[in-house]
């Protein structure tokens, strides 16, 4: 490689925490006994791998802690970097998550709270809508998103060259974020009510993907939600889902159809393979950009049940594409979702890009 180490060399390369850093914006240390190479051969991890592996008595965090702390200090010399992590997953400020290897002979460490380090991350999924749908920018249309959005995924199918055509992705991001449209998701995004005036407006050009003032805290988005009515759990991506299942512009292939279905259904890491089920008994009516879906229709067949055909999409296209496979193809659009808001929030996306939705030919 560039780095002049032979083939057989590269097994050995572990960047595991590195990588989580990058990808999420937290801190994380793996702590197991076989990774002992790579850790100091001392009695802080000796202590450490105690704590990891003891299954008589639950662990208090201001145990983990402590023993951190030893390992911060002893390595502040031999390994900088090591010690950088121990003394985070040291810190109360950052809370500190505790998770068992499976065989019970390690832990991942890892913060609750973001190093702020990064202007980007790839939140985790229970994380939810609210800390993507809002941009410190300013308010970001539907319209403009979803442009951005098709923009990033063509350019990514540029690049990549995957074996399935561009225009199934295209058609995916077209149409990834229609279940925004549900009044009472925009009434959260605008901190408001349904019965606002400017919800009779039917107006396309108002509906936004990202509020500019969302709610940062747990309990103001949690009124934010109440207030609008929107039920708790709303994923807006399956209702994208219902919104285009049946449209005229998806290919008459099935497994085409299934494909570009499963890409937005699974563009926040859901429907694999179910939807998540959310109790809705008041669902309205939407119409966006001529697709419409009735409050009967969603009363029906809510996402979460079998007969959505989420499960069922999930099974086939891995058996088509294998685990693997279909998890690569998901990531294509999930990627540029995430990429384009990135843009977005730090101020590097053309909003004027969105004035129009691209016509996606079939």
């Amino acid at each position: 490689d560039d780095r002049g180490l032979a083939t057989e060399d590269l097994v050995h390369i572990d960047v595991a925490e590195p990588a989580w850093e990058a990808a999420r914006d937290r801190c994380v240390l793996r702590i197991h006994r076989s990774l002992l190479r790579r850790l100091p051969t001392d009695d802080t991890v000796i202590r450490l791998l105690e704590l990891a592996t003891n299954s008589e008595e639950r662990v208090l965090l201001s145990e983990w802690r402590l023993a951190l702390g030893e390992l911060h200090n002893a390595t502040h010399d031999s390994d900088a970097e090591l010690s950088c992590r121990a003394g985070i997953l040291a810190d109360e400020s950052f809370g500190l998550i505790v998770e068992q290897y499976p065989d019970r002979k390690g832990v991942v460490l890892s913060s609750k709270k973001r190093l702020r380090q990064s202007e980007w991350f790839n939140p985790p999924i229970e994380e939810g809508d609210d800390e993507r749908s809002h941009s410190p920018r300013g308010e970001v249309s539907l319209a403009a998103h979803t442009q951005h959005v098709l923009n990033t995924v063509t350019d990514a199918w540029d690049v990549l060259h995957p074996s399935i055509g561009r225009n199934l992705f295209e058609q995916a991001a077209k149409f990834h974020d229609l279940g925004k449209a549900d009044e009472r998701f925009q009434a959260m995004l605008r901190r408001s009510d349904r019965t606002d005036r400017w919800l009779a407006w039917q107006d396309n050009a108002a509906l936004l993907a990202k509020s500019d003032g969302m709610p940062l805290t747990r309990s103001e988005s949690e009124c934010a939600r109440v207030r609008a009515e929107l039920p708790k759990g709303f994923r807006h991506e399956m209702l994208s889902v219902q919104l285009v299942a049946n449209a005229d512009e998806l290919p008459s292939e099935l497994i085409h159809q299934s494909l570009i279905l499963h890409l937005i259904a699974s563009h926040h890491g859901r429907a694999r393979p179910f939807a998540p089920v959310v109790n809705d008994n008041d669902p309205p009516d939407v119409d966006v950009l001529d697709h419409c879906l009735s409050r009967k229709e969603r009363i029906d067949c809510p996402p979460h049940h079998l007969r959505s055909q989420i499960a069922e999409r999930f099974w086939m296209l891995t058996r088509r594409y294998g685990w693997w496979g279909l998890a690569y193809l998901e990531s294509i659009l999930r990627l540029a979702d995430q990429l384009a808001s990135a843009k977005e929030d730090a101020g590097g996306a053309d909003d004027a890009a969105g004035a129009e939705l691209l016509e996606v030919s079939k």
